[in-house]
């Protein structure tokens, strides 16, 4: 053993309480693992004297002579771990390997956890969304119904004027009867026939005006039922504006929420993929 790997193989133990991150140490020559020290998390891979694993991080060392990082899925050892190594040269030969064995379990839990958490909020904007064009919809239904509302109202105003002429020409037409069977009363026998026909003007006159008093108490029942109808709409358009409103805001909030989740992710992908 020479002595850079041998000083290497004495400071193993306390590198572990030297780090933030709990991991495991491993030391070898170009043949056999000269030390491996576990850590809390990361249980006892190899042992002392056991020959190099091929495929693993210090067997890449000695044969690239690079630094070299693996991410280690939980199907290997029982336990998703990310191994950092580099080989140790001396007079510029290469004599062993040094690496570091960090368990990325609570990482990928939390990587599992980000991502999930970002596909229900990627599936609640969606959602969002489409409750938002709805609102939309919504409110500018209610405005053309607030429309038409006014509109209706402007034709039974329209209506009761022209019903206000048509009664002023059946009190004419009564005053006329009335006129007429008056001056067929004072000529006598001889405005007899002039009486029924004054008569039958007069009856007309008060049909034309029970007939036009009748629809006007339909037309006030009408314009009464579309005033309201009116103020619901109102009520109606106002509630879906506000609620419009408020679901933009929540989407708004929701794509925050969202980008702020795929950050998270991406953090935690970080904190597992190899660098």
């Amino acid at each position: 053993m020479t002595s850079l790997l041998e000083s290497f193989v004495n400071v193993a133990p306390y590198i572990n309480s030297l780090t933030l991150d709990d991991m495991a140490v491993t030391v070898t020559d170009t043949e056999k693992y000269l030390s491996f020290v576990r850590g809390k998390q990361v249980p006892q891979l190899v042992n002392a004297g056991d020959a190099i694993l091929e495929g693993s991080v210090v067997n890449d060392c000695l044969k690239t002579g690079k630094r070299i990082i693996k991410k280690v899925p939980a199907e290997v050892a029982g336990f998703p771990y990310v191994a950092c190594g580099i080989p140790v040269k001396e007079n510029n030969k290469i004599t062993g390997a040094v690496s570091f064995v960090i368990s990325i379990d609570k990482q990928e839990k939390l990587l599992s956890l980000a991502e999930e958490l970002s596909s229900g909020l990627e599936e609640l904007t969606q959602s969002s969304q489409l409750i938002d064009d709805g609102s939309e919809k919504l409110f500018e239904v209610s405005n053309k119904l607030s429309i038409k509302s006014n509109e209706s109202n402007v034709h039974i105003e329209e209506t009761d004027g022209i019903l206000k002429f048509i009664q002023n020409i059946a009190n004419q037409t009564n005053l006329l009867g009335l006129n007429a069977a008056i001056e067929a009363a004072r000529v006598g026998q001889e405005g007899r026939g002039f009486g029924v026909v004054a008569q039958e003007i007069r009856k007309l006159a008060l049909n034309s005006s029970e007939s036009i008093q009748k629809i006007e108490e339909i037309l006030k029942g009408i314009k009464e039922s579309s005033n309201e109808q009116s103020d619901i709409i109102s009520e109606i358009s106002l509630i879906t504006k506000n609620q419009a409103e408020a679901i933009k805001n929540i989407n708004s909030s929701v794509q925050q929420l969202y980008a702020a989740i795929n950050l998270i992710v991406e953090e935690a992908k970080d904190l597992t993929n190899e660098e």
